[in-house]
């Protein structure tokens, strides 16, 4: 997410305490909407549990992978899911089963519900081939995104059937910077910050970006990333 300069008009609830705890049940996995993806892949493979290593070296928690449908290559967060517990507006409980639930390409029919936790069904494979799979993705990662660097990940969602960080590198855009923020020389759909960058700076590159690849490609990239506030 980008937060404006000004600061967000509004309220931010950090899930901590149980909606962190995960427990598993055979195959079965139920993981709260404040749990990291980073301990729930490591886990899984540990136990030697398959349907998570998608999820490796993707920042964050549940809650937010289920709303974005966070995945890669190797899987979706959607492939695992059996039911998702959410909150109503009302403070009801309730469970919404997978065929009730609409994902898609980086979201779901999640967005702007309470999401609690979620159930998984993940299925038995040998330890040894979940950790190369997710050895072998992180390396990719390293090798090919700014790791380390402080961003936001992916700013652009992809078009069908193409790359938003190939269209932004053909327009010779790697490397442009703004203030404190610029577009990443190893990944042209990242936006890095040097620890100085302002909001504006990243969206100043974001328009600049959204322009020239309208104008040399015809395509109007989509934002990936979630702006607040201004």
């Amino acid at each position: 997410m980008l937060f404006g300069d000004k600061g967000f008009d509004g309220i931010v609830a950090k899930l901590s305490g149980d909606f962190c705890d995960h427990r598993f049940h055979g195959e079965t996995l139920y993981a709260g909407a404040g749990a990291r993806l980073a301990f729930l892949v490591n886990d899984c493979a540990e136990k030697g549990l398959s349907g998570f290593e998608g999820l490796a070296g993707i920042p964050g928690t549940v809650g937010g992978a289920l709303v974005s449908n966070a995945g890669t290559s190797l899987g979706w967060i959607e492939d695992s899911v059996k039911s998702v517990e959410l909150l109503s507006a009302a403070g009801r409980v309730r469970h919404a089963a997978r065929e009730k639930i609409k994902f898609f390409y980086r979201g779901s029919s999640l967005e702007g519900k309470i999401v609690l936790g979620a159930v998984f069904h993940l299925k038995k494979a040998q330890k040894n081939d979940i950790l190369n799979k997710i050895s072998g993705l992180i390396a990719r990662r390293e090798e090919t995104q700014p790791i380390g660097s402080w961003n936001a990940g992916s700013v652009f969602k992809n078009p069908p059937e193409d790359s938003a960080g190939r269209l932004i590198e053909e327009c010779g855009l790697k490397g442009l910077k703004f203030g404190g923020a610029q577009v990443s020389e190893k990944h042209a759909n990242f936006i890095v910050n040097n620890g100085r960058a302002l909001s504006s700076d990243v969206k100043s590159l974001i328009a600049t970006i959204h322009q020239k690849v309208k104008e040399k490609f015809g395509v109007g990239l989509e934002l990936e990333i979630k702006i607040a506030g201004h």
